[in-house]
């Protein structure tokens, strides 16, 4: 059975048509959409319980391998979830597989935007169909949100992430949170 072997959450994923290779264009491991603002009181059109969508083109990018590299596998489907902090599920991608000539790959899901009900930590979750509407779990990708309420609030992310890159540059890696 096939073996998951990472994901990414990312802006945009690029596969060079000579080379196969491919690059992957600002990861999300975090991030912060301005707060969704209520609809007004006369907007009846609106559901009442319809989510805030960030509209955000995005990828989720899966990587899989075969269990023996020298044994071909079966074709099987993909399913990948994206679950809200409370747990909800908010996305649902399925994609077929096949490990049958090559040793590994990866699936794409390209995505017009994610719903963000709520703020905390978001985990897509993948698993590999092993027989009908049987599914095993293969891992999971977690990024964080939270909302920018104020101006405060997005000057205070830009300066951690400036205090990180300068971290990365002195040290090598990331050392603040």
């Amino acid at each position: 059975m096939a073996k998951f072997s990472g994901g990414v959450f990312c802006e945009r994923a690029i596969v060079d048509a000579t080379t196969n290779n491919i690059s992957l264009i600002n990861v999300l491991d975090e991030f912060h959409p301005p707060q969704p603002r209520p609809p007004p009181a006369s907007d009846v059109a609106r559901p009442k319980k319809m989510m805030p969508l960030y509209n955000y083109v995005c990828a989720f990018v899966s990587f899989w391998e075969r269990t023996d590299s020298d044994k071909p596998e079966r074709p099987c489907r993909v399913r990948t979830r994206l679950h809200a902090p409370s747990g909800k599920k908010l996305i649902e991608l399925i994609h077929d597989m096949d490990l049958s000539e090559f040793p590994r790959a990866r699936l794409i899901g390209h995505l017009p935007g994610v719903p963000v009900p709520e703020e905390g930590v978001y985990v897509w979750r993948v698993a590999c169909e092993k027989s009908k509407d049987r599914w095993v779990a293969g891992g999971s990708v977690r990024f964080s949100m939270s909302f920018v309420r104020t101006v405060a609030d997005a000057v205070e992310v830009q300066q951690r992430a400036h205090r990180a890159i300068a971290s990365y540059r002195q040290n090598g890696k990331e050392t603040v949170n």
